[in-house]
Parts: C-alpha cells; structure tokens; sequence
C-alpha cells in the first residue's frame, strides 16, 4: 500500500505546466467522478414525484458489481478512474480513519480489497510475437514480472493469498490501447 499509494496520488503536469514542479498537485485534490449511462433508478420504477433519475457514478457501479467493463473514448478518464479508485483503497490501508472510503460514494466500510492493475498495452508488450496458449496464469506471471521490476518480489505471495482469499481486486487498464485486434482478442 505504501507503493501503490504514492503511485496513483502523484499527478504529472511537465509539459502543461512549466511551474509544475513548485506546485504539487495531487489526484484526491482534483479528482471528477465520472457517470455512467446507468441510472440509479430500479428497471421500471418511477420515481418519486416524477424525478428523472440520475445517472450511476463509475465508483457507485464498481462497488455494485463485481465484474464491469468500464468503456469510454480514449482520454475520458478510465485510467485516472482506476488510479483514484485503488488510490482510495490503498489510503484506506494506510490511514483506516481517514475517511477515504466514504469518497468512494456507499462502499461497505468493511471494504479492504488490495488493487492490483495490470496495464493490458504493457501485458501484450510482454508476449512472444506468435501469441502463446491462452492462460490467465500469464497476467499473474506478467505481474509478478512488474512487481520484481518495482523491487517489491517480496510482496507476491501476500497479493496471491488476498486474490485467492477475496481480498483483493483486479483492475485490466487499456484495453483500448493494445495495438493489434489479434492481441485484443487474446486479451
């Protein structure tokens, strides 16, 4: 958490702003929920008072479901979505009174999943030309690769027990960002 915290609170502005360096500027500071085309409404239920209903955030949507693909125009902010949501998580590790669960819009308190994100475009980077068997092994194996990469080997074994205990939750970031539809498809 002491990695993955820094990681996704840190927000690079070199090259937008020349001054960014003397002005920190960090994700929780600036972070704007996105909506889903989903509505909080129940399928056929009118609302009170003729209400339209409002739209589902991605975070309410996340802690409704736990599998979703979140699709957007490249640059609508799935990734940043992705580092605000385990950035949240992991300060919630961290600093368990610091209320940053409650910025995750009604998840149980008694959340205290690990994020692990795996980056897809990075993932098919990895893999030999001809694509091998298909295997969810791989994205394991891939991010014990990184995690050695990070100089944190020694955290694998404590990730591999949370995922097989439910503790922690897979993030595939970039979908949209592998090359070739034939890397896709394995995806």
């Amino acid at each position: 958490m002491e990695y993955i915290a820094p990681q996704c609170q840190r927000l690079p502005l070199i090259g937008l702003d020349p001054k960014s360096k003397d002005t920190p500027l960090t994700l929780d500071a600036v972070y704007t929920a996105l909506d889903t085309k989903s509505t909080e409404r129940a399928e056929g239920m009118p609302r009170p008072g003729g209400e339209e209903a409002k739209p589902l955030s991605a975070l309410q949507a996340v802690g409704r479901h736990p599998c979703l693909v979140l699709k957007g125009d490249p640059g609508s902010g799935k990734s940043t979505f992705l580092s605000y949501l385990s950035l949240c998580l992991a300060k919630h590790h961290l600093e368990p009174d610091g209320q940053w669960l409650k910025r995750l819009e009604g998840w149980p308190a008694e959340a205290r999943w690990i994020p692990i994100t795996v980056v897809l475009r990075d993932f098919v980077r990895a893999l030999p030309e001809e694509l091998p068997e298909p295997n969810p092994r791989r994205f394991w194996d891939f991010f014990v690769r990184t995690l050695d990469d990070a100089k944190l080997s020694a955290c694998a074994a404590a990730l591999e027990t949370a995922l097989d205990d439910g503790h922690a939750i897979v993030f595939l970031d970039g979908l949209d960002e592998v090359p070739t539809d034939a890397q896709r498809e394995y995806v």
